[in-house]
């Protein structure tokens, strides 16, 4: 029997930024490298990432990084991993491997020589390969991204199937067949171990099919609007677009796309991946002269909004030939589930489309449910593996507690249903589990538009500091001949509300601190040079001492020192 362990780095109490290592005996096998967006600005970070030191510290023993479903949060901090290791193998089919190519190819992103040094390993559904002392089958699942896998690590006498987002379908479309089936002819019903992402369950208690479909929904809007059509899509919504450039293509309507990457990665899937027949696609400057073109505009759901927000607020003067210049007889669709916490946004979206004075504005049918798994996609398939341990992931504490409850009909032991945190290590040993209490200090990891943050440096806290104590900027004019005050300034930002008595206060306090500034000054007479920097410690000091003692607040001091003779200027 080997041991197994199991530890999620992320996406468990949060449904983003998704990553686990499976370790079969001394083999780890990392599934996913998620990201996750701030819903609101989190002291300036723009993007959280799981803890990837853990996987630094054992890259020895990594067999490889698996993506099965290639959308952006499940493989967007890879090029922070890149920096730190290079040449590590990833798994991933033939489209996973173009998805990753043409996202992180675009400029912005400035990785291009990392891309070059990834170890692509395509992998092909229900080919077995061995690696380490594990044999890994890919198989497909369905979901919103054609040709998704999920994997099967198995040993002689075990199996672990990991298994991300997934709807049961009985399509005949090739690009979105699942192959659930055939899941026990390979592990041999020797079901260990399901890792599954919780999907819809607590809010879908059907199957989801048939209510992802759209084309029901997208062919009345084909039918009642004849004129040009504006579409709001994530990209990875893919069968959506897909459906959507077939009705296109069904009624005689070119199309156009306004993303580049989503251009370039439909253009590599009806090559040969996917069927859409006489698809007539335009560039941008036809779609102004050409009264049923379809407008597409895609990106991830944390930039989508605000992507259309910019696209609005284009001056109708403007006439640079990069912007898409949008008509009041436009009608559009947000063909798109709104995210949790980006109910406000795209209330502010749909709200500037009506000022904008659209023809009309549909917003997706709330019936029409997301490719993921529902209560009875998540039971047929305990059904089918009959696995010995459960462990669902991707979704906060309630998602796993309603999985949990949903599952416990079908499982025999509900007790074997592990509800973990991030984390938190479960061994399992002889197919039992023997240790669930080991936990792996973990700290989530920041990124501003600089790059990476560590939680515990000083930006993190300044950050955290000026949220909730507010800020004080001093600016001081000092004569570096005299070496006097010739003017100050001191602002004062969400600390007090500034009534008078409070103005009084900080009067008060600016006018101690100039003395006490002045008395470094000469304490300083006979330094040929001011030492700014230590002049700055001491001023901080005082000043949030006097305003601790006023108001029980210690704000961010923030001190500018201008030198009048050779106006050298010294900030932090």
């Amino acid at each position: 029997m080997s041991k197994i362990k199991f530890v999620s780095l992320g996406g468990l109490d949060e449904r983003d930024n998704k990553c686990y290592s499976l370790s079969i005996d001394d083999d780890i096998f990392i599934v996913n490298v998620g990201i996750k967006v701030p819903f609101s600005v989190q002291l300036g970070v723009e993007k959280i990432i799981p803890d990837q030191q853990w996987i630094i510290d054992n890259k020895n023993n990594i067999r490889g990084i698996f993506i099965g479903e290639p959308s952006y949060e499940n493989f967007g901090s890879l090029p922070f991993l890149l920096k730190n290791l290079q040449n590590i193998p990833i798994y991933t089919t033939d489209v996973g491997e173009f998805v990753i190519k043409n996202y992180f190819s675009d400029a912005e992103n400035n990785i291009q020589d990392d891309l070059k040094k990834i170890n692509f390993n395509q992998i092909v559904p229900l080919n077995t390969f061995k690696l380490g002392k594990c044999n890994v089958t890919p198989f497909k699942i369905t979901n919103s991204i054609p040709y998704s896998v999920g994997f099967i690590f198995s040993t002689n006498t075990e199996s672990i199937i990991c298994v991300d987002n997934f709807m049961i379908s009985s399509t005949k479309n090739k690009a979105f067949i699942n192959n659930m089936e055939k899941i026990n002819a390979i592990t041999k019903n020797n079901n260990t171990l399901l890792i599954v992402d919780v999907g819809n369950v607590g809010t879908s208690y059907a199957f989801t099919a048939p209510n992802h479909s759209v084309s029901t929904y997208f062919n009345n809007i084909f039918s009642d609007n004849p004129g040009r059509i504006v579409f709001c899509a994530y990209e990875r919504d893919l069968f959506k677009i897909i459906i959507l450039l077939k009705i296109a293509a069904i009624n005689g309507r070119p199309v156009y796309i306004h993303n580049q990457r989503t251009q370039k990665l439909i253009n590599y899937l009806i090559k040969d991946k996917v069927s859409i027949k006489n698809i007539n696609f335009i560039n941008k400057k036809q779609t102004e002269n050409i009264d049923n073109a379809i407008i597409l505009i895609t990106s991830y759901n944390f930039d989508l909004y605000e992507k259309m927000l910019d696209i609005l607020d284009v001056d109708e003067e403007d006439n640079d030939d990069d912007i898409l210049k949008l008509k009041k007889s436009d009608t559009f669709v947000l063909a798109c589930k709104t995210s949790n916490g980006h109910e406000s946004i795209e209330a502010e979206l749909v709200d500037d489309i009506y000022k904008f004075g659209a023809n009309k504005v549909y917003r997706l049918d709330k019936d029409i449910l997301e490719m993921r798994a529902s209560n009875e996609d998540q039971k047929y398939l305990l059904h089918i593996l009959s696995p010995k341990y459960v462990i669902p992931y991707g979704g906060l504490y309630m998602d796993l507690m309603n999985y949990k409850k949903n599952a416990a009909i079908t499982i025999e032991n509900k007790n074997n249903i592990l509800l973990l945190s991030n984390g938190q290590e479960v061994e399992f040993n002889n197919c039992q589990v023997e240790n669930k209490f080991n936990f792996l200090k973990l700290q989530p990891q920041f990124v501003d538009k600089c790059g990476m943050i560590d939680y515990n440096s000083s930006p993190v806290f300044e950050r955290s500091q000026m949220k909730e104590n507010g800020i004080v900027l001093v600016n001081l004019y000092i004569d570096k001949n005299t070496k006097t005050i010739k003017d100050s300034n001191y602002d004062v930002v969400g600390v007090v509300n500034l009534k008078n008595e409070n103005k009084k206060i900080i009067d008060e306090i600016s006018s101690s601190s100039n003395e006490q500034t002045n008395l470094l000054l000469s304490e300083a007479a006979n330094d040929k040079q001011i030492d700014l920097k230590n002049m700055k410690n001491n001023l901080k000091k005082f000043i949030l001492k006097k305003f601790k003692k006023a108001f029980e607040k210690e704000p961010l001091v923030l001190i500018t020192i201008i030198l009048s003779k050779d106006n050298k200027n010294d900030n932090i």
